[in-house]
């Protein structure tokens, strides 16, 4: 059964630069792995990929998003192929109920925030806790400094990544991530 793992985090933590990274590391490590794009109101994955220039992304950003279309993007989560073992969505910046509707079918979550605004690391925590999602991953986000995985058990993984400023790489540290979601995961 696929995972259906979402990330999130406050605005402009890493969180898309992350997931297209992650999907890279965690096919590298043979895992079938695929994301979606769960952030209707500006598509930063397609901007990552090169799908679309950043002045096409700015004109196609929206503010006022309907349930209905939420939904839409929520079932995008639902719709995976069988043939990956984990897909990672990357949901929108802010905590509304909204982006409760957009977790509607995830099974895990990973919250990134920047070292800038550590408080959101636990606002995030609460919640995926009240949805019941469980959060498999804490990653800090930093522009400069020393990448580390800083601890893991068996259920969850922190770490400080260096540089998730929308540039799609796989390194060592997000391949020791990718190899311990895939173990986290049962793969």
């Amino acid at each position: 059964m696929t995972k259906k793992i979402v990330v999130g985090g406050p605005p402009r933590s890493g969180k898309s630069t992350f997931v297209a990274s992650m999907r890279r590391a965690l096919l590298d490590i043979g895992v079938r792995a695929d994301y979606v794009e769960l952030d209707p109101y500006a598509s930063t994955l397609a901007l990552l990929e090169g799908l679309m220039t950043p002045e096409e992304r700015l004109r196609s950003k929206r503010k006022d998003i309907s349930n209905e279309e939420i939904l839409q993007v929520a079932e995008r989560l639902a719709s995976v192929a069988e043939s990956v073992d984990i897909l990672l969505g990357d949901l929108p910046g802010m905590i509304t109920e909204q982006t409760r509707m957009l977790c509607r079918y995830a099974t895990h979550a990973i919250i990134i925030c920047s070292d800038q605004s550590p408080e959101q690391m636990s606002e995030w925590h609460k919640f995926f806790e009240e949805l019941r999602i469980p959060v498999i991953a804490k990653i800090v986000s930093k522009l400069h400094g020393n990448e580390e995985v800083k601890s893991t058990n068996r259920d969850t993984t922190e770490a400080v990544l260096i540089g998730l400023d929308r540039e799609v790489k796989v390194g060592d540290t997000l391949t020791r991530i990718a190899i311990m979601l895939e173990t986290i995961m049962n793969l």
